[in-house]
Formats: structure tokens, sequence, C-alpha cells
């Protein structure tokens, strides 16, 4: 597992590092009953399907802030520049966190966000989704507890070569935070990038198995998906779709593909050295349209 830890920063880094180098060069009361015919009626409206949007005006609408962590660590005294990127020191992810609850922002889920994207279903003032990645053992030591303080709901994406191993959350662990309410989703099982995929073995290995093994594990679907490193292929879209998953997130830096705009939800990731002030800016900055 070290070694798979270590095939991960390495490929994140220039993704990572590049990315945010361009984005410091841009800018910014008790009623009558009702009559059995109203009963009727509003039962009618109650149960008719609702319409859901298409591409354009899913397109269309707010992007909702998507926040991304994977370590949350505290640097050692020579740690180098490009792993501050993705390790947060453990205070100051409890800054962000701090600063998201002072600030009046509610977590949603991945359902809520997909409701509102296909159906227009209200969201809470300020939304904003918390995501965690691979597994790691101090998401749920650290993350899961700081985001409890404030009522906060995560979204943990777990790829589930690494259950129960060392220094990674085991099965019961995971059953806790979906209990707890948090949301437990899929991560493929080893890592591959879905630019690898392309037999029918590869797509039940890394997509219909992980969702498979964290159902049993949660009692509840798992029908959200997060791209390793954050690079999507239009290619894996169907079998996506065809493995049971409603949406899939990748990386702001890319773009959302015009017809498969569910399977292209940007985030973000949260470099280490943020306080909670430059969090929200750049999180204005990247979903402001």
């Amino acid at each position: 597992m070290k070694v798979l830890r270590k095939k991960i920063m390495k490929i994140y880094f220039p993704l990572v590092l590049g990315a945010f180098i361009a984005f410091q060069c841009s800018n910014d009361t008790q009623q009558k009953s009702p009559s059995p015919d109203q009963k009727n009626t509003t039962a009618a409206r109650d149960t008719a399907p609702k319409k859901v949007n298409d591409f354009v005006s899913i397109l269309k609408k707010q992007q909702v802030p998507v926040l991304c962590y994977h370590h949350i660590e505290d640097w050692k005294p020579d740690e180098k520049s490009s792993l501050k990127l993705l390790l947060v020191p453990v205070e100051h992810f409890k800054e962000q966190i701090k600063s998201l609850a002072d600030s009046g922002y509610h977590t949603i889920t991945p359902d809520q966000y997909y409701a509102y994207l296909t159906t227009d279903s209200p969201l809470p003032p300020k939304p904003v989704m918390i995501t965690f990645d691979d597994t790691d053992g101090e998401q749920f030591n650290i993350g899961a507890t700081e985001l409890n303080k404030y009522n906060f709901k995560g979204v943990f994406f777990i790829m589930t070569i690494s259950i129960g191993k060392k220094r990674y959350m085991s099965a019961e662990q995971l059953k806790q935070l979906s209990d707890e309410g948090h949301v437990i989703a899929a991560h493929t099982w080893d890592h591959q990038s879905v630019k690898k995929l392309s037999t029918e073995k590869d797509y039940d290995v890394e997509l219909l198995q992980p969702k498979q093994k964290l159902e049993a594990i949660t009692g509840k679907p798992v029908d959200c998906f997060a791209y390793p490193f954050g690079i999507m292929d239009p290619k894996i879209f169907p079998e996506l779709r065809k493995a049971g998953y409603e949406s899939a997130y990748q990386l702001v830096e890319y773009k959302r593909d015009s017809t498969y705009p569910l399977y292209t939800i940007r985030r973000m990731i949260v470099p280490g050295a943020w306080d909670g002030a430059t969090l929200q800016k750049w999180m204005k900055t990247n979903f402001h349209s």
C-alpha cells in the first residue's frame, strides 16, 4: 500500500501544481380538511414525475463548490513544496472547516446536488460539498470528527483495495460513517486511471465490483464516482451508466462534457497552505459559473 500511495502522489503533483500556478495568474396555523377531490388532486400532483433538465439546462446552472481532500497530515520540517499541495496540516484543516461553518456554509450530498442539477430541487443557503479521496485513516479520525462538530456531512471516495489495510479505514469505520449520515462513494478498486481501462474485465473490477462491495458494507446504494487523479475519459461514461453510477467527479481544470455533464462535475483540491479566507476566495473563483 505504501507503493500505491507514492504512485498516487507522484501522478497528482504535476496536475495539481500546474493547475494552481495557473490559477494564481488569473483574476477572481390549522386548516379546513380538504375535500376528497382536493385530496386526489394533491396526491396526483405529488406523485407526478418531475421534469428532468436537459444537458444544456444542467450546464447553465450555478455550480456548487466541491472540495477535495486527500491527506490530513502535518508537514515534516523539510517537506517538499509539491507535497504541501496534498498534505493538509491538522490545524489548517480545522481552520478551513471552521471558517466554512462560521461563514454560514451548509454541506450537501451528491444526491442533493444531483437532484438540484436534474430537477431543480432547492439547496440550502451557501451550499458546499466536502469530499475525501483514497480511504486514508486520518479522514475518519480527524476529518469526520471535525465535520461532526459542525453537523457537516462528508463524501468519502473509497478505493476498495485499501479497506482494512494499515493506515486506511476499515469496513467497520466505513459503515459507521455511513450510519452517521456521511456518504460512502466509489474511487475504483486500486486507483487505476480510467484512461487505462478498456475491457469488460477492467470495467467489472474497477467500476462494478467496488460499487457492490461498498453497498454490501453500508447497506445503501452507491451511485457516485470520483475519477482517480481527477482525470476523466469520455469512453468511460457509458460504462459508468451501465454500472449504475448517476454522477462522477473530475478536477476543476478540466471542462465539463456537453453531453455528459453529470459525469464531469467539477471539484477542487484544497492545498495545505490555505487559510479559511483563501479557501473561500478560490471557491468563489472556481465555481462562479
